[in-house]
């Protein structure tokens, strides 16, 4: 049975697979999505880009 942080963890997954409406990509498992506006690859755990890719009309991140 899942605890509590895992039930919630799995409810972030199902809004961000919800609101982008890709499957996720096999790098790495299920932890990355490509983003449908600008194509990258957007882990899941990181909270920052998930939302950055939420935003209407961004453009890709630059890692550094």
């Amino acid at each position: 049975m899942p605890n509590e942080s895992e039930h919630h963890e799995t409810g972030l997954i199902d809004e961000v697979e919800a609101a982008v409406g890709q499957e996720s990509l096999t790098r790495s498992g299920e932890n990355y999505y490509a983003c449908p506006t600008c194509g990258q690859a957007v882990d899941r755990r990181h909270l920052d880009e998930v939302l950055h890719h939420c935003r209407e009309g961004h453009r890709p991140l630059v890692f550094h």
